[in-house]
């Protein structure tokens, strides 16, 4: 499909040996992108790596904090809990120098799926979801907005609390089916049989 086409040209325009650059940064954005989006995250690791070297060297605050989101993403996947942290945290800082509330809320709910799986630290997950969607509101309704209230509604069962999870995925739930993703609805469907 696409993603494997995306792939195909990142990689020809990458192994044609230019220097280091905007232009490259911007292949290398677009490969690290598409190896997301197919689940790569070994590929992810090594590109958002070269990224990350790159952008640390510039002014770029916004693209170093992609960087940074996307290799604590690789590093979560991979299973280095503790270097994600890290990494996630940094890019966290990054995004709020720079002032992206939409990266920041990114990264917070990052923060958050890591806490929850990997640390088990529901409250201090709930904490991270809350602040997420605090930011998710203030830039207007989005499938990030209904995510951020799926986690909630997750976090609040896995704490006993049915009736806020009962809240926070019948509010999910109306997102979902206004925006058409069948996929989030059924998940928020879900939270609701559980709680």
């Amino acid at each position: 499909g696409r993603l494997a086409e995306g792939r195909h040209w990142t990689d020809i325009a990458l192994a044609a040996g230019l220097p280091m650059g905007p232009q490259v940064a911007q292949v290398l954005g677009a490969a690290a992108a598409v190896a997301h989006f197919r689940g790569d995250m070994v590929r992810l690791a090594e590109l958002a790596e070269r990224l990350v070297a790159y952008h640390e060297r510039g002014q770029d605050t916004p693209a170093l904090a992609r960087a940074l989101n996307g290799l604590a993403t690789a590093s979560f996947h991979l299973g280095e809990a503790a270097r994600a942290s890290r990494l996630f945290q940094r890019a966290l800082k990054e995004y709020r120098k720079s002032g992206d509330r939409r990266g920041a809320a990114i990264v917070l709910m990052n923060l958050g799926a890591l806490a929850t799986e990997t640390l088990s630290d529901v409250a201090g997950a709930r904490a991270l979801f809350a602040e997420s969607l605090a930011l998710f509101r203030e830039l207007g309704v989005s499938p990030q907005t209904g995510i951020a209230l799926s986690n909630l509604s997750a976090i609040s069962i896995l704490d006993g609390d049915y009736e806020q999870a009962l809240v926070y995925a019948n509010e999910s739930l109306v997102i979902f089916e206004r925006l058409g993703n069948v996929a989030q609805a059924t998940v928020a469907l879900i939270h609701i049989a559980h709680a």
